[in-house]
């Protein structure tokens, strides 16, 4: 039986388009046009597709949009990835292109389940391999004729060291000179599309025509010479990015088995390295009720689609139950993707169980030797059966063929002493694990472990615990430590897990760990090229005119802080809803003389901790309409907006962080990233979200993961007092008047703050009410600038918080009941 790749019945004809899309978007971008998302050209070239999935109600991540009033998010992706390329190569005259094998692997993924991206990596990382004629060393290699060449990871990490060293002299790599059938020619092209997949390089053409040999790919054949030709391309380092990958992350990208579990691919740097053997034992300890066989139900769903058989091996539960909450665990998602078979058949004659999930039930009178006997016995049957992938002449194995779960090792340890001879059977035991060419998951209680030093003799060991559970007052946390991985680097320590539902099993790894991922992208700077001018339109008798106050770069990093409610949430807003401009602009008639025709999309994400939904919806209409009304011929089908609303409770540090990046990560997989994020109300933080409060690090761990991404960030935040009196002014509440326990309490609440201060903003506002001279006037909010890249004007603004619209300006000694 061949053992088809996820995706692997699409992927030709996808390749194909996606070369032909880019040659299409290369050719009208060297001529100047415009290139639309709502190209019927561009989108033609994708509609095979939508033909073959429209009817079926699978795989619909793929065909999203292709109906009439939308853009099909093949078209997005595909053109975000064209002008990610040109903005990561500015100022370099050169001729830049995605890999085509980046964009299929950003659309094979589900946007809303990033964890997906495993069953497209590893079609694209497979096809890779079948182009280029390589495979990594394998046991079972002896056992296929292939016409594909071994390789192992010296030389992997030999081809990285001399990508590393062409980046320290900004040349291209590899060299030209090699030929392209070379072994080392060869290898270079691996490294440098595995890389490209990850939108770490890209790929640099000599010429036109050397783009035009690239993109006309109209026939599959041609495909081997296309993807190793360094007479016409070679790789740069993308310029976002700092420095290279460590060369023990791609060897897991090559070598590894991607795990397709929310958060996995953090946890073990992209993939879990199995041994020479192709074997792993695993260790999954843990008190009762907190998820072990829950976790090893959930990785079986998880790898199914890879064609991995799983043989459930248990002492306690009855394989009917295994199977109906092998059911409940699979997420929805992936029972709507055509790579997955179902853990039910409807044919009669099987019995209710598909053919990749096997459980049995142990008699608790085995013996740990008679036991090994068994799998041994077994190892000799998995040989006999090997599947492997087929692609005409060339075979190749199977990436997981086996899952096997022990559930639970303590019934050969926990009734006897453990003596020398017990030692030495465990030690067979695994050793005979580790030669099976499989993933062997051993469950155990928690003291097991320790008590036969099973930690030291596998390959990785997973302790799962739950904190809070013996308080009441608390909301228990599932914790997972990941204690050791021998044959690879990983980011041990303690990680929030959960197990609900229809979302299955994922993981939320601490914060340090998921800004450790992003460490090689650079941080970006405000740009200078496109900026916001929501401070220089003023309204005077509801006209809008042009005062010079100040330009706001995009890109940047925005505090709006003060005493009181001054619609800091409206301004924010509307600075990001604001559409990006050229900073040389001139008035006229009341209006700027500028060209909308080229307005870019405003995406933009707030999270918040004061208001729900509705309350940002309703401003989000009101400021497109003022837009509208200032700039004439502006788009509101350019802006749109989404609102994540916590509320008060026990959100911890890693599942905040988590939501944040996969709603960032899930826009980038549509093809519409997030040009802006507001996180408002942070002063909310304080007494509401104790987790959040007594983790105050999370702050600057989170500003420096969303500087990575393309984004203007804004933070809102509010001071308050205690123990006031009314008529005070907004001087004297500055004053802390209250006793010491007091003051150091209001000190804690104001950590969000002070560390918004710290990470270096680009621009610090100071919004604050001032109180009238005369106590028949109304309240009146004025804006001034305390920080800024380029000189702070020294006036204030008048802020109409109610109309959301600047109106005047004044000078400093005009405005004598504030304080700056």
């Amino acid at each position: 039986m061949l053992n088809a790749l996820p995706y692997s019945d699409i992927f030709p004809e996808l390749i194909i388009q996606i070369h032909k899309a880019l040659g299409y978007c290369h050719d009208k971008y060297k001529r100047g046009e415009e290139i639309s998302d709502s190209d019927e050209e561009l989108r033609e070239i994708f509609s095979p597709l939508y033909k073959r999935y429209k009817q079926s109600g699978l795989n619909q991540h793929l065909i999203q949009g292709f109906n009439k009033k939308e853009i099909p998010r093949l078209v997005k992706v595909t053109l975000n990835a064209f002008y990610e390329a040109k903005f990561a190569s500015r100022g370099l005259k050169a001729t830049v292109l995605p890999s085509p094998l980046q964009i299929i692997y950003h659309t094979l993924t589900v946007p809303s389940e990033p964890q997906s991206a495993a069953y497209s990596f590893v079609v694209c990382r497979s096809m890779l391999l079948y182009f280029l004629n390589l495979h990594p060393r394998h046991p079972d290699l002896e056992f296929i004729n292939g016409s594909f060449n071994i390789f192992s990871e010296p030389q992997i990490i030999n081809s990285l060291s001399s990508f590393k060293k062409h980046v320290d002299i900004q040349a291209r790599w590899p060299d030209s000179r090699l030929k392209p059938s070379s072994y080392a020619s060869r290898i270079h092209y691996l490294n440098g599309h595995i890389m490209a997949m990850k939108t770490i390089t890209y790929l640099w053409f000599r010429d036109d025509n050397s783009v035009s040999w690239f993109c006309d790919l109209d026939d599959f054949k041609r495909i081997k010479e296309v993807y190793c030709s360094p007479e016409h391309y070679n790789f740069r380092l993308s310029g976002r990015y700092s420095s290279p990958p460590d060369s023990s992350e791609v060897v897991n990208w090559i070598f590894g088995l991607p795990i397709p579990i929310p958060s996995a691919d953090i946890l073990f740097y992209g993939g879990l390295k199995k041994t020479f053997s192709s074997g792993l034992v695993m260790s999954l300890h843990g008190n009762p009720g907190v998820g072990k066989t829950s976790i090893a139900l959930s990785l079986a769903a998880a790898l199914s689609p890879f064609n991995t058989t799983c043989v459930y091996l248990t002492f306690e539960e009855d394989p009917e139950d295994l199977r109906i909450r092998l059911e409940t665990l699979t997420p929805d998602y992936l029972k709507d993707l055509s790579i997955y078979s179902g853990t039910t058949d409807i044919d009669e004659h099987s019995n209710g169980t598909s053919d990749w999930f096997n459980p049995f039930k142990l008699t608790s009178e085995l013996t740990i030797e008679e036991f090994t006997e068994v799998l041994q016995f077994l190892i000799n049957d998995i040989r006999n059966q090997s599947q492997h992938v087929n692609y005409g002449d060339d075979v190749i194995p199977a990436i997981c063929p086996l899952l096997i779960v022990v559930d639970n090792v303590n019934e050969f340890f926990s009734h006897t002493e453990l003596d020398r001879k017990k030692y030495n059977e465990a030690e067979k035991f695994i050793r005979t694990c580790q030669k099976m060419g499989a993933i062997v998951a051993l469950i155990a209680a928690e003291n097991i472990p320790e008590k036969v030093n099973l930690d030291y003799m596998v390959d990785v060991s997973i302790g799962l615990k739950q904190d809070g559970i013996d308080d009441q007052r608390e909301k228990p946390v599932r914790v997972l430590q990941l204690i050791k991985t021998r044959h690879q680097i990983s980011r041990q320590g303690s990680h929030v897990f959960h197990l609900s539902g229809s979302d299955g099993f994922r993981i939320s790894p601490q914060v340090p760990s998921q800004l450790d991922k992003k460490e090689k992208i650079k941080k970006l700077l405000a740009d200078k090229e496109d900026t916001i001018q929501v401070l220089n339109i003023l309204r005077n008798n509801q006209k809008p005119e042009f005062e010079k106050f100040l330009s706001i770069r995009s890109n940047s990093q925005i505090l709006i802080h003060g005493y009181g409610s001054s619609g800091k949430a409206g301004f924010g807003l509307k600075l990001l809803l604001s559409p990006l401009v050229n900073d040389d602009l001139i008035p006229s008639d009341g209006k700027y003389v500028f060209d909308l025709i080229k307005q870019k999309k405003n995406k933009v994400l707030i999270v918040s901790f004061l208001y729900p939904d509705d309350y940002y919806q309703v401003l989000y209409k009101r400021i497109q309409k003022q837009l509208f009304d200032i700039y004439g011929n502006y788009d509101k089908s350019k802006s749109s907006l989404v609102v994540k609303a916590f509320y008060p409770g026990y959100l911890t540090p890693e599942d905040f962080v988590s939501k944040i990046v996969k709603m960032l990560d899930e826009a980038n997989l549509e093809g519409e990233p997030y040009t802006g994020i507001l996180l408002d109300g942070l002063h909310n933080i304080f007494l509401q979200f104790r987790y959040l409060q007594n983790s105050d690090m999370v702050w600057p761990l989170l500003y420096s993961i969303l500087s990575r991404y393309r984004l203007t960030v804004v933070t809102t935040f509010t001071n308050f007092s205690i123990n006031e009196s009314l008529g005070q002014s907004i001087a004297e509440k500055r004053i802390p008047h209250h006793n010491p326990e007091d003051f150091m309490l209001m000190q804690q609440g104001q950590m969000p703050f002070l560390h918004g201060l710290v990470k270096d903003v680009d621009y610090y506002f100071l919004l604050e009410e001032v109180i009238p001279e005369a106590s028949k006037e109304d309240k009146k909010y004025w804006l001034s600038v305390k920080t800024s890249p380029d000189t702070p004007p020294s006036n204030f603004l008048e802020w109409d918080r109610q109309k959301l619209i600047f109106k005047s300006s004044e000078e400093p000694n005009k405005v004598l009941s504030i304080e700056s």
